[in-house]
């Protein structure tokens, strides 16, 4: 079954209160894990993490944290996931990286392609903004559809 990794939960937790506390310009990474009740050390890398993916600003000091850099309302689940917890497939020999000696005689593969592809399209329709607020709806598989056709 395909679980949301942990790093990815506290990515949303950490975006969802960023965003609903939008007046306060930076969050610390400790203020965030003892509002959520969440481990430091799996929330500063998802944070470290969004902040390389340009999703989030980093300023650094006694008085920095992170900000937002990019609007939740164009940010898809796919996105954060990628940024958070790396490439998305659903088996390891789709991942370039991991190659599978079985690949050349494999009946599965194209079923596993094709399911592949749904997910990601699936993910990518997911709007992190629909996830972390009751605002409504974002608009995110609306603008990657746009992209694609």
């Amino acid at each position: 079954m395909a679980m949301i990794p942990k790093q990815v939960e506290y990515a949303l937790m950490a975006l969802a209160e960023m965003h609903a506390a939008e007046e306060k310009p930076l969050h610390s990474v400790r203020e965030l894990c003892d509002s959520n009740k969440v481990a430091f050390d799996l929330m500063a890398k998802a944070m470290q993490r969004m902040a390389k993916a340009g999703i989030l600003h980093t300023v650094q000091g006694v008085h920095g944290g992170y900000s937002m850099a990019a609007p939740l309302d164009r940010l898809s689940l796919l996105e954060l996931i990628e940024a958070v917890n790396g490439p998305v497939t659903v088996v390891n020999c789709l991942n370039d990286s991991k190659a599978c000696s079985l690949q050349p005689t494999c009946k599965l593969i194209d079923p596993m392609i094709e399911l592949d592809r749904r997910m990601h399209e699936f993910y990518a329709g997911v709007c992190v903004l629909d996830l972390i607020s009751t605002e409504g709806a974002c608009g995110c598989g609306e603008a990657k559809k746009a992209v694609a056709t």
